[in-house]
């Protein structure tokens, strides 16, 4: 498993809709174990299990055949994307600009306050 575990980082990847299926998997898989908890019988009477496989195998089979006809097309881009740290870098910088010129915008601000108030103060 752990040598499967590249191989199939790269595919979910590459392909962001298996993401949001990997996670509905989850919530499924979690919800089973729920109702398995609270009556068992229930479940094991009415196959729940067996229902649950199956719909994962044929979500995962839609999706692989979307994958497939989609091929050449461009791979969905996720809006949230993380930043490389040279980008983190230079936002920083853009933003600590920013700061110190707003301070000495602000710092000029109240020389020139405290000016008017000493010339009000001689008159």
């Amino acid at each position: 498993m752990l040598f499967a575990a590249g191989g199939i980082s790269a595919f979910v990847e590459k392909h962001p809709t298996m993401k949001i299926l990997a996670l509905a998997f989850l919530i499924l898989i979690g919800a089973m174990l729920v109702i398995e908890g609270w009556n068992p019988e229930m479940a094991h009477e009415y196959h729940l299990k067996n229902y649950a496989y199956f719909a994962m195998a044929f979500s995962f089979l839609v999706e692989l055949i979307n994958i497939r006809f989609r091929g050449a097309a461009q791979p969905v881009q996720l809006h949230n994307q993380p930043q490389l740290a040279e980008e983190t870098a230079n936002v920083r910088a853009t933003a600590v600009a920013a700061a110190s010129s707003a301070a000495s915008g602000a710092s000029l601000n109240s020389a020139r306050l405290n000016s008017t108030k000493r010339n009000r103060k001689r008159k």
